[in-house]
């Protein structure tokens, strides 16, 4: 069987990464992978082991290409726009990831809220030219024979339109191995400067502020982490901030999330897809700092909901940010253990849902399911 996965462009790590993780679950000889990315990612996802299609994915002309060239029997997408066109378009069977912000009939909790793919469905073209339906929300386009959800039922919940639906599978978190990157698009599995910056710190408490690989971090949320490093407070960040002092400071823009987290004192970071899950993960305490998308903001919530992490509102709904901000921090880091024992019980009760999830969840019958539906339908 011919496996082709397709990532969304605009974020070809953030959307490659749950499908790298699915594509290391099959183990068969019989199944045949590869994934069709922008030219500039091909380093990237060769050295994570992936077969990758030889020529630039740019749009709906060249996801046609591949099918002819690559001859899949079915696709796997992380939220590909071109993929909702051209699958349909060839007919192809499709599993499809959804997450929170791409249910069906669902409603933020913040209705000023965006989504963070910042989709704008008014200026897409005429799909009736094509003999196909006008996606009306994001959803329309994130429709599959099959759909997987990378997380867990209680913080990414289904809506109610949607319960029963056998075609959704829930998988857990879907995480590859540490890369570690100090310059932009030169990727490494050595993460010998991250480990020296933690024996340079032993005796201290060590924080991670990370925003993904997609948000830009507000001017407060800077000034907030400079202060933070200024008082000699050790940070190891993915946030560019000029003129730092790098014995406090430690940047790059792609970091070992499993092995930081692992480490950390405290994970301060923007609830986006995945990210979440590495301190749940490793038990680790955290912050959720929200950048005002409901997609990201909504899980934040409901993991301050469930006792998990606390909750900052983005700089732009949040008084006096920074202020919170950094008194948020030292109060962590001060905390005793007693202080700390409900979050640690509420992360240990995640946990064990995640492993749960994970450990029920077979992605060849998901792609099985898939085939069958698409046979039915025809």
């Amino acid at each position: 069987m011919r496996i082709l996965f397709i990532p969304n462009r605009g974020g070809p790590i953030s959307h490659g990464v749950p499908l790298l993780a699915l594509s290391d679950l099959l183990h068969s000889a019989k199944f045949t992978k590869a994934f069709l990315i922008p030219q500039h990612m091909h380093g990237f996802f060769k050295m994570a082991g992936a077969e990758v299609v030889g020529m630039h994915h740019d749009g709906v002309r060249t996801e046609i290409m591949a099918y002819n060239r690559f001859k899949p029997d079915i696709v796997v997408d992380d939220f590909s726009l071109s993929t909702a066109v051209a699958s349909t378009l060839v007919k192809l069977p499709r599993v499809t990831i959804q997450r929170t912000g791409t249910f069906p009939n669902s409603l933020p909790n913040n209705p000023s809220h965006r989504h963070s793919g910042n989709l704008d469905l008014s200026s897409f073209m005429d799909f009736a030219k094509l003999g196909l339906p006008q996606p009306r929300s994001l959803a329309d386009l994130a429709q599959g024979d099959a759909i997987i959800v990378p997380g867990i039922s209680s913080l990414e919940p289904l809506p109610v339109s949607v319960h029963g639906d056998h075609k959704y599978f829930y998988a857990g978190p879907l995480l590859i191995k540490d890369y570690f990157s100090k310059r932009s698009g030169h990727f490494s599995q050595s993460l010998g400067e991250v480990e020296q910056f933690f024996r340079e710190h032993a005796s201290m408490k060590v924080v991670y502020v990370t925003l993904g690989n997609i948000v830009q971090p507000h001017a407060l949320l800077q000034a907030s982490i400079r202060s933070l490093s200024e008082v000699g407070l050790p940070i190891i960040s993915n946030v560019s901030l000029q003129r730092m002092d790098q014995k406090h400071y430690f940047y790059a823009p792609y970091l070992p999330n499993h092995y930081i987290c692992s480490r950390v004192a405290l994970v301060v970071h923007h609830c986006g897809s995945g990210t979440y899950h590495y301190p749940i993960l490793h038990q680790t305490p955290f912050i959720t700092v929200g950048t005002g998308t409901y997609d990201r903001d909504d899980v934040a919530i409901r993991l301050r909901d469930a006792g998990a992490g606390c909750y900052i509102p983005s700089p732009e709904e949040c008084e006096d940010f920074q202020h919170r901000f950094v008194r948020e921090v030292m109060s962590h880091l001060s905390a005793n253990a007693q202080e700390m024992a409900s979050r640690r019980l509420a992360l240990r009760e995640l946990k064990d849902e995640i492993v749960r999830t994970s450990e029920s969840f077979n992605f060849e019958e998901v792609i099985n399911f898939a085939l069958s539906a698409k046979r039915s339908h025809h």
